[in-house]
């Protein structure tokens, strides 16, 4: 007996095509039980975001949100999904808070296929979007980092000793400035103080009466030389504070606690 007739009829009684379609059936039912009694697997994972607005669908302003941003979110905050508890604010980086950067560090529960994770329907993915809630606010912001493993992610900081220079100044300023003088961050940590204070005359260019141009000291201008210790962040082997990258010619802006002050790093201890 053939396997196959001339009617296309395995055996001479079943219908190939038939069979066929009925085995792609049996197959797409088994699929679905097979989805259907999947169990999902969540796993923990450390995340860094750095705080956006959010209008509608679309995120804007991500490192430059309104200050009192800082004021909503907090370190050890419950962050939920769906009314279940799904993570926690472990960091509140607002070293930057007068630029309006930022950054949260979490500990989430998400979703685990075979190393691809996703929260709130959302994959996982660096430089992607992700929005979290909590009991008093939700926030939508950028994924700047995310491992298993805590150590890889968290931020990492340096005390660095800089001298900068602030020129062309009137003597108040001068005397507004003081050694031990202090920036101190939202949180209460000293990320910079004045560790010694030079004051010198600006020197200015003058016109003689043979029309030669000279250098002289100005009577009324002054030029400030401080040492000042930076609570500095490491990025890709590098320094920055405040987002400012600490390299000698930039010039780097502390918010003293009395006066704001700019001047030109000209030498990195």
């Amino acid at each position: 007996m053939k396997l196959i007739d001339e009617n296309g009829k395995l055996f001479g009684k079943i219908n190939i095509i038939d069979l066929v379609f009925l085995i792609v059936i049996i197959l797409f039912i088994l699929w679905g039980i097979g989805k259907f009694f999947e169990k999902e697997i969540y796993s923990d994972i450390y995340l860094k975001m750095e705080i956006c607005e959010k209008n509608g669908n679309k995120i804007s302003n991500c490192g430059n949100v309104p200050a009192y941003y800082s004021d909503i979110i907090m370190k050890g905050d419950e962050i939920f999904l769906n009314g279940k508890l799904s993570g926690i604010v472990l960091e509140k980086y607002d070293f930057y808070k007068n630029q309006g950067n930022i950054n949260l560090l979490l500990k989430l529960r998400v979703l685990d296929k075979n190393g691809i994770y996703s929260f709130n329907n959302k994959q996982i993915r660096l430089a992607g979007n992700i929005d979290i809630k909590t009991k008093k606010t939700s926030m939508s912001g950028i994924i700047i980092n995310f491992n298993k493993n805590l150590s890889q992610i968290q931020n990492q900081f340096i005390e660095k000793k800089v001298i900068i220079e602030i020129q062309n100044q009137d003597d108040y300023i001068a005397d507004k400035i003081n050694v031990g003088d202090k920036e101190i961050d939202h949180d209460g940590y000293i990320v910079a103080k004045i560790l010694a204070k030079q004051v010198k005359n600006t020197e200015i260019e003058v016109t003689t009466e043979d029309g030669l141009i000279l250098l002289a000291e100005s009577p009324i201008k002054k030029d400030i030389i401080l040492e000042v210790k930076l609570l500095s962040e490491i990025k890709e082997n590098e320094l920055f504070f405040k987002g400012q990258n600490i390299k000698i010619g930039n010039n780097i802006n502390i918010d003293l606690e009395n006066i704001d002050i700019s001047g030109t790093i000209i030498d990195i201890k």
